[in-house]
């Protein structure tokens, strides 16, 4: 990619902006980072981050209002326990409109690589 192509990338940098930051988790002693989120049609946020660095039980949590607050930690598959890899969500529009929201972990022993967890629900 040309750097004139670079430079007409929009991008924001809040990094410095500390009231537009907030804080979804917290836990004594335990490192969580590395989140992926997803912004749903309806406005809720959606975060995925393991319990660990890199690694460890993927947690799930929820917004209604923007990210200014977040819900109490979501329960999720007993699979999500030994995640190897930090999660990844997507949302999948299937051929029929379905909308499908797909979580995929990598596990570097296994010899799929990954594994994957879908959810339609609303």
């Amino acid at each position: 990619m040309s750097r004139n192509k670079l430079e007409s990338i929009r991008y924001v940098d809040l990094s410095q902006n500390k009231c537009l930051q907030y804080l979804v988790d917290r836990e004594e002693s335990q490192y969580l980072g590395h989140p992926d989120s997803i912004l749903l049609d309806d406005g809720t946020i959606l975060v995925f981050y393991p319990k660990g660095h890199g690694k460890g039980p993927i947690v799930m949590k929820k917004s209604v209002d923007g990210g200014k607050t977040w819900g109490e930690r979501l329960p999720t598959p007993e699979s999500w326990a030994n995640s190897q890899e930090t999660p990844t969500i997507y949302q999948v529009v299937k051929p029929d409109g379905t909308k499908r929201l797909e979580l995929i972990s990598g596990v570097p022993w296994d010899e799929g690589g990954f594994r994957t967890a879908y959810s339609e629900d609303k």
